[in-house]
């Protein structure tokens, strides 16, 4: 910015003078200084948490191969909830292996017919499809089925792979 003055001297004459009024240069701000560094790490730590969340691996648990691992875990887990005794330990031991072979019976059965069902589920929807589509379609859903709905019941299964 320039500014300009009007002197008059002891005669009477004017002369005008120029400033130039150039603010100073401004010295290093700490705050801004100390600012900038805090956000760079909270930037950081945000990036870092967020790339965790987005890459962590989902929590790993044991397949029940049948309903009995299931009541055995259920079994285990009110042992260690309820602080059972030993006498109520062994009551609910025999609760789970009366009423095992009925489970297992009505688990088979229905195992049986809903694999039965969605076989047609996927026959129906493949008929909508290309051959291309049906083929791939097809050999996806089948691997599922025999993943969730095995053939023969109470089989172990392999978690179906990843494509």
């Amino acid at each position: 910015m320039t500014e300009f003055f009007d002197n008059r001297d002891s005669s009477g004459r004017s002369s005008t003078a120029l400033l130039d009024s150039k603010l100073p240069a401004q010295g290093s701000n700490r705050a801004r200084t100390w600012v900038s560094a805090a956000m760079g790490v909270v930037i950081f730590v945000a990036g870092t948490i967020c790339g965790a969340t987005a890459f962590r691996t989902p929590p790993t648990t044991k397949t029940l191969a049948s309903w009995s691992d299931l009541l055995e875990r259920v079994a285990k887990r009110m042992r260690r909830d309820l602080d059972l005794t030993e006498a109520q330990q062994q009551s609910i031991e025999q609760v789970v292996r009366a009423h095992q072979p009925k489970l297992d019976h009505i688990r088979d059965r229905t195992v049986a017919e809903m694999r039965t069902e969605l076989q047609q589920v996927i026959e129906d929807m493949s008929a909508v499809l290309t051959p291309e589509q049906a083929a791939r379609f097809r050999s996806a859903a089948e691997e599922r089925l025999d993943f969730h709905f095995p053939a023969e019941a109470g089989k172990a299964r392999a978690a179906p792979t990843p494509k």
